[in-house]
């Protein structure tokens, strides 16, 4: 079958942040113990989606002086060949939500986090993305759930005040429950990797559900220029689904010219699989070749009409 080739009109293309793949993106982990068990599901959605799971990139949220250090040193770093910064902070808070406890007991702010990655000035320009998950433990014993919720503190959003020139994306949610086990978060990996190619990150995460039992939704700041998609792709939104709608009807028009010619060139079999017996005269023949290429000609139609119809309703 001839190839055909979408060619995208220059003025419907998102303004994004190009890179050629993941494997130059750098990706931090940061945790306390409450994340033991919780943080698998993270950390396979960006291996999917190419990037590089260094262990030393992972580390304990112990104490306040060396994650300070540790954040040091990562803004020390020559980040030139940096495509893009991603830092996830899973931590434990008390009352005051954008105050993470350390295992020692120390506290850290929010903003004593992002604010030494804003200062990085090899990650000028680059885009940098930040998710903070809060986790405030609930006391399982008491028996009415619905009166102990309706006595926890209201969670007042993190005073994020971020510089416009930072290329800089804060997501800030909390968690409450005995495990930090999150739907929220669960599903937000899953959408990554599923509509990572489609959509950017920001609108990933406006869409991203949680489950009704959570009250708190996430917060988010920006302050990027262009979007930001988890996945390199040449083609972007609704583009995306008319590409993978053509590459399918592709694969199925294919399928069916196959078929085709395997019933075309074998009339019945005589008792044995490998013996094609030709008996069938000339004007049966022709009769089967007219049908094939009404059932091609049908297939192609289709395929296009397909087409005209995702261009109509992006249009729209």
């Amino acid at each position: 079958m001839e190839e055909s080739e979408i060619r995208i009109p220059s003025e419907l293309i998102a303004d994004e942040y190009l890179r050629k793949d993941n494997e130059t993106g750098a990706l931090y982990f940061f945790s306390d113990n409450n994340y033991k068990y919780f943080d698998d599901d993270s950390k396979r959605a960006f291996r999917i989606c190419g990037f590089d799971i260094k262990k030393e990139n992972q580390f304990l949220i112990d104490t306040k002086e060396n994650v300070l250090n540790i954040l040091d040193k990562i803004t020390n770093e020559n980040h030139k060949e940096t495509s893009c910064f991603i830092l996830l902070f899973f931590g434990t808070i008390g009352s005051n939500n954008d105050e993470y406890i350390t295992e020692s007991g120390d506290k850290i702010r929010g903003y004593e986090i992002w604010g030494k990655i804003m200062k990085c000035e090899t990650l000028k320009y680059r885009p940098k993305i930040i998710i903070f998950q809060g986790f405030r433990v609930i006391n399982t014993t008491q028996t009415d759930s619905s009166n102990s919720r309706k006595s926890l503190p209201i969670p007042t959003p993190p005073d994020y005040d971020i510089p416009y020139y930072s290329d800089m994306l804060i997501t800030y949610k909390v968690t409450e429950g005995p495990t930090p086990n999150s739907t929220y978060f669960h599903n937000l990996w899953r959408n990554i990797v599923e509509n990572g190619s489609r959509d950017d990150l920001t609108n990933i995460i406006a869409y991203t559900k949680r489950c009704r039992y959570d009250d708190f939704p996430p917060i988010t700041t920006s302050t990027l220029r262009k979007k930001f998609f988890i996945k390199p792709s040449q083609f972007r939104i609704h583009w995306y689904d008319i590409h993978k709608n053509i590459e399918n009807m592709k694969k199925n028009i294919t399928m069916l010219e196959n078929k085709l010619k395997l019933q075309g060139s074998v009339s019945c079999l005589d008792g044995n699989p490998h013996v094609v017996v030709n008996n069938i005269n000339n004007e049966d023949s022709n009769r089967k070749k007219s049908k094939n290429y009404d059932k091609k000609i049908m297939v192609i139609g289709l395929l296009l009409f397909g087409v005209m119809l995702l261009i109509s309703k992006t249009k729209n």
